[in-house]
């Protein structure tokens, strides 16, 4: 069996500018957004890759063809082959009956609900009632695909199914928690190979949602929601003294792990957010900016751990699956793995709305329990390019560039030297990673151990905001001599954050946060053999063998996928050297020996 699973609309930017008044990347965010592909076949996670590194535009909502062409032919399949098309959403006739009823007994002047009622049979008619989906899916791909061959997964199940996969199909407790499903923000419940369970009496609504919030928020600050609300935390660490908030004022902690919030929620009304904002914390300013980010990431965390609790105390589960767009968020995911009870927490590769289109792939599977125990799970499921393909791309700058192929060994030597005098160094290997984090495959890479290095990486190489903090990369059995993992033994997908050990802080201050800690990544050789050994040689001369891994892009652009991409970001960055496979690649006027 083989079953294909998406993300996206053709029509779904347009939509919001047209009906919605959505310009820029906020047509790209109410749904749909992280455009994607991926493909099983018998139980196999194959291939999967996102929209936006194709078409460069980042956090896409467009229908992903260039996403799907890829995994058909990755896994070496038409079309006509697939035997279910899955898809991440399901608005149900039951489910818009529900969702009509909630509006018109909700808060609102009949005007307004009126409107609201428009809007969603406008959203209906355009983009998500499945005939709408299925002429779209047909009529982007210029095929004749039949509603029955379609499965609709209603989005926080995928989700719970993405999870589910990734982390080993251990039974688990889980936790879905993001900005919005078809009905719901947040649920909870436990799953196993036999069956899931979702409690309905601790899911949590559209109007109470903890991601939606968190958004607005990191409108207010000046950043663009559903994409920049790890700015927010970053900025969150940077208060010292915070004041003592009245949490109560903006959520109420209620039974079973639900809460209420105390604030309009609507996504839709951004003032009423900015005057309650600057109600409470006061007019804006640098410090009050803070303050803010302070307050989002606190009473997120609150509300994290009351969720917690509840599935501390109704499932007898030891794991704990994370998943959803808030599970993107590491520093509360620390908090969760040190202060529950679970053994582990796991937070997967592609937690955001990426993940889904694996999620929804995985159920047909999981419902026929057809589970691939041998397969290795692996982020690395995009595209990977040739020899030639490099070459190509190289020579099309032959006059901006000097390049040389080398042997392996003496390439890792060549790029240690480089990092050890401060260069940095842009990462492109193998396939291409899945989900938000670059993984070193397409990674941007440089030495720790220099103080200035985060400045000099956001301000010459990013482009982007002074206080962002960069992650660590090390070898994995070599990890807990440096930090404090806690419970986790690896973290191979940057979604937490470790405390560096006091001893080895003033080592590596380019990938620490200022409150001590680095969003770290483990590397053993079977997950990357290239990077374990570039870090294996780096080690022999650095004091601490972790180097600074961040994402090979610069601000507002999505992660190169090609070489073109590749050469193109390299020649208009602050980028030193570039790796592509095993060439080595300069900019003019630099020699090669």
């Amino acid at each position: 069996m083989i079953v294909l699973g998406y993300n996206g609309f053709s029509h779904a930017a347009t939509y919001f500018d047209a009906y919605m008044g959505r310009r820029g990347r906020d047509r790209n965010r109410l749904i749909g957004h992280d455009a994607a592909a991926a493909i099983f076949k018998d139980g196999v996670l194959v291939a999967a890759a996102e929209e936006e590194r194709f078409n460069r535009i980042k956090k896409t909502s467009t229908f992903p063809k260039n996403a799907i062409d890829y995994c058909l032919r990755a896994c070496g399949v038409t079309l006509a082959d697939v035997n279910y098309i899955a898809f991440p959403w399901d608005y149900t006739d039951a489910m818009m009956s529900e969702i009509f009823g909630q509006m018109f007994h909700g808060p609102g002047t009949l005007e307004e609900k009126f409107q609201r009622f428009n809007d969603l049979r406008n959203l209906y008619a355009n983009l998500i009632a499945p005939s709408r989906v299925v002429e779209d899916f047909n009529r982007s791909l210029k095929a004749d695909v039949g509603l029955e061959q379609f499965v609709f997964v209603p989005h926080h199940l995928a989700h719970v199914m993405t999870g589910f996969f990734a982390s080993g199909m251990e039974e688990s407790a889980f936790l879905i928690t993001d900005g919005r499903a078809e009905l719901l923000s947040s649920i909870m419940g436990t799953i196993d190979r036999n069956d899931y369970t979702i409690w309905p009496e601790s899911s949590v609504g559209l109007a109470n949602s903890l991601g939606i919030l968190y958004a607005n928020v990191t409108r207010y600050l000046g950043f663009t929601p559903n994409s920049d609300e790890y700015k927010v935390m970053a900025l969150s660490s940077f208060v010292q003294d915070p004041p003592e908030y009245d949490y109560e004022r903006v959520i109420e902690l209620l039974p079973d792990g639900k809460y209420r919030l105390r604030v309009e929620n609507n996504a839709g009304n951004i003032l009423a957010y900015y005057r309650f904002y600057e109600d409470f914390f006061g007019p804006r300013s640098d410090e009050n900016d803070k303050n803010v980010a302070y307050f989002i990431q606190t009473l997120t965390e609150r509300a994290i751990a009351h969720q917690i609790k509840t599935l501390e105390q109704k499932s007898n589960c030891t794991n704990l699956i994370l998943d959803g767009g808030v599970a993107l968020n590491c520093v509360n995911n620390s908090k969760v793995l040190a202060n529950s009870r679970f053994e582990d927490v796991h937070v997967g590769f592609a937690a955001n709305d990426c993940g889904v289109t694996i999620g929804a792939a995985f159920y047909p599977f999981y419902q026929e329990k057809v589970f691939a125990d041998t397969q290795v799970i692996t982020p690395y499921l995009g595209p990977c390019y040739s020899d030639q393909d490099i070459v190509r791309a190289l020579e099309a700058q032959s006059d901006r560039l000097r390049f040389k192929e080398l042997p392996e060994e003496r390439l890792l030597e060549i790029v240690t030297d480089e990092l050890m005098s401060k260069k940095v160094v842009g990462w492109f290997q193998g396939n291409m990673e899945y989900g938000p984090r670059a993984l070193g495959n397409r990674s941007i890479l440089a030495n720790p151990a220099f103080d200035d290095m985060k400045d000099f990486l956001n301000m010459k190489v990013k482009y982007r905001e002074a206080f962002r903090p960069f992650a660590g990369v090390l070898i994995e059995s070599e990890v807990h001599t440096y930090f404090e993992m806690g419970k986790k033994q690896t973290s191979p997908y940057m979604t937490f954050v470790f405390p560096v050990k006091p001893a080895f802080r003033d080592k590596i201050p380019g990938a620490i946060h200022m409150d001590g800690t680095s969003r770290l990544q483990t590397v053993a050789y079977a997950q990357n053999p290239k990077l374990y050994k570039l870090l294996k040689v780096f080690g022999d001369k650095a004091e601490v063998p972790c180097l600074v891994n961040t994402s090979f892009n610069v601000q507002g652009e999505p992660i190169v996928c090609s070489p073109v991409d590749a050469v193109n970001c390299f020649l208009n960055s602050g980028i030193d050297v570039l790796v592509m496979g095993n060439f080595l690649v300069y900019k003019q006027p630099a020699t090669l020996e």
